[in-house]
């Protein structure tokens, strides 16, 4: 039962920093709260961190002494693509706006007007699924969440989203996995940590 109201706190805790647009560790109450990436960063093509994305790297091959181990994959090549036409740069940022303001109708559909004139950003995709997430909409906000994923080079956000979607779906092994997952790409991604 614990464990249930800590998940649960853990999906209000995503979800609001989601709305509000910040990003808060558990265990930093007192701290100035991080903005959220927004249109401007990831149309720069600068990652989550402020750092530039990550290139494509081959998988490291395993030594006589890790042969046994298991090898961490590369990090996937950054793919999203960032939006360059003027018109559709400003769809995007009053998109964010609404968004902001839950005014999320709106929003949902200039996103989804963002993607048919820029289809590789991946974070038109995030705040769609992210809109469908908060309907209730849980299928729609994991096929959002998978094309954002496979666009990111650094995935990690995407991947707890795509747990809190599973986890709302009842599917507690395979959200468990994208929670782990996010972890291993951002071990200071703490909202994981309410759901191990």
């Amino acid at each position: 039962m614990i464990l249930l109201r800590k998940i649960a706190g853990a999906i209000a805790l995503g979800l609001l920093c989601t709305a509000t647009g910040t990003a808060q560790t558990a265990g930093e109450e007192g701290s100035a709260p991080t903005p959220a990436p927004t249109a401007a960063s990831e149309v720069a093509g600068e990652s989550p961190s402020g750092a530039p994305p990550a290139g494509p790297s081959a998988a490291a091959e395993p030594d006589a002494g890790t042969a046994g181990a298991a090898v961490e994959p590369a990090p996937a090549p950054n793919v999203s693509r960032p939006i360059e036409d003027p018109a559709t740069l400003e769809l995007l940022r009053r998109a964010e706006e609404h968004f902001f303001q839950a005014r999320y109708n709106i929003a949902l559909r200039l996103f989804e007007t963002v993607i048919e004139q820029a289809p590789e950003n991946a974070l038109a995709y995030r705040y769609a699924g992210d809109i469908h997430l908060k309907r209730g909409e849980t299928d729609r906000a994991l096929e959002y969440f998978e094309i954002a994923r496979e666009l990111s080079g650094e995935p990690a956000e995407e991947w707890f989203r795509i747990g809190q979607a599973l986890y709302l779906k009842k599917e507690g092994a395979r959200a468990l996995d994208a929670f782990a997952r996010a972890r291993t790409l951002q071990p200071d991604l703490h909202f994981c940590l309410f759901y191990e």
